[in-house]
């Protein structure tokens, strides 16, 4: 079999139905590299998001309303409960390529957890 038709299968595996070369995957490693590079967004995204938990919490929780302070591990947790519990599907877009949809994960991961820690640094400050 082919490269191209095992990369097809690949990606009907992942849930899309388009030829490989609009997806912007040519070749099986290619295909291996995109989903290892995918499953390594979710621990940049749970290692800083939990850090800006923490960070946030503290400039906030901590000292209005003297809560504790929340370690890593609690956090990490508290994360994963809201993030559990607000969770909701959105099916892949069959017209977008690999390289924007990779794109847009980074950018989720990493974007959104310091525009959050920027906007709540704004806010410490003006207390």
């Amino acid at each position: 079999m082919s490269d191209t038709k095992e990369v097809e299968k690949l990606l009907k595996l992942l849930g899309q139905t388009k030829e490989s070369e609009e997806h912007g995957i040519h070749t099986i490693p290619e295909a291996v590299m995109y989903l290892f590079l995918a499953f390594l967004s979710i621990p940049i995204d749970l290692f800083l998001s939990t850090y800006v938990l923490t960070v946030l919490w503290g400039w906030f929780m901590v000292t209005t309303f003297g809560l504790p302070v929340l370690g890593f591990a609690s956090a990490l947790g508290m994360l994963m409960v809201v993030r559990f519990a607000t969770f909701r599907y959105a099916p892949p877009d069959p017209e977008k390529n690999v390289h924007k949809i990779l794109v847009r994960v980074y950018a989720y991961a990493i974007l959104r957890p310091l525009f959050a820690l920027g906007v709540g640094y704004l806010v410490h400050l003006a207390m």
